[in-house]
């Protein structure tokens, strides 16, 4: 079956912020594989590409370099499906991963990923930025239905007040926005590309400066792609909570 990042599954073996406190950083839930863990290192093989728009979507800087093991979702509840997909994919398609979470009915603030890889090592070598992460309050990774998105963070966590959002077009044709932040207009985004480094999965990240204190809830994130001469814009349902 085919999925959100374009791949196939295989068996290998988810208030105000954002100043978060210490207690929340050491209180993790683990969340347990419920499907298969798939993940596939291209080498030098062929490269990964998605014709989706929306790749990853972080709250706050990545860590300088990637690892599985510091990835976090804040959840002030669970989610309405009770599984969270999250996928991963390097920014040069030589590496993806996705798997699907179960989140029990007690799981609230900050949960991390069980993330049973194979190539640790080999993700080590990843900058942070380098490598687009995705959660989403979906029952099945491959549904039609894309599903809310949750951000990801990086711990150790201090304050996230910038959402980066993994754009699959060039900077020069891209735009964000929140919208429904507050009865505020839209928030607008700025999009940058990286000159030099190697885009295949995704070719801009695009960031958007949130007010000092965010209310939990679920906003609309506005991704315009410039085709031609037309411009084209997606909606995705993005949930903020606390920790």
């Amino acid at each position: 079956m085919g999925s959100r990042f374009g791949i196939h599954v295989i068996l290998l073996a988810a208030g105000c912020f954002p100043a978060l406190p210490a207690h929340a950083q050491r209180d993790v839930t683990l969340l347990r594989v419920q499907s298969p863990f798939y993940e596939e290192f291209r080498g030098e093989g062929p490269r990964f590409s998605s014709g989706n728009f929306l790749l990853g979507l972080r709250l706050g800087d990545p860590s300088p370099t990637f690892s599985p093991e510091a990835l976090r979702v804040a959840l002030r509840s669970p989610p309405r499906t009770g599984r969270l997909c999250l996928g991963v994919a390097s920014r040069d398609g030589g590496y993806t991963a996705e798997a699907l979470y179960a989140v029990g009915a007690r799981v609230s603030g900050l949960a991390g990923f069980e993330f049973p890889s194979a190539h640790l090592d080999m993700l080590s070598r990843y900058a942070g930025q380098q490598v687009a992460v995705l959660v989403r309050d979906t029952g099945d990774c491959n549904a039609t239905e894309f599903g809310t998105v949750l951000p990801a963070m990086d711990a150790p966590l201090e304050r996230g007040t910038v959402l980066h959002a993994y754009i699959n077009a060039p900077a020069e044709r891209s735009a964000i926005s929140l919208g429904s932040v507050g009865g505020r207009p839209p928030l607008a985004g700025t999009c940058r590309p990286d000159p030099g480094v190697s885009s295949v999965a995704f070719q801009s990240i695009c960031s958007v400066t949130l007010p000092e204190a965010l209310a939990a809830g679920t906003y609309q994130l506005h991704v315009t792609v410039r085709e031609g001469l037309r411009p084209r814009t997606v909606d995705f349902a993005v949930r903020f909570d606390p920790p």
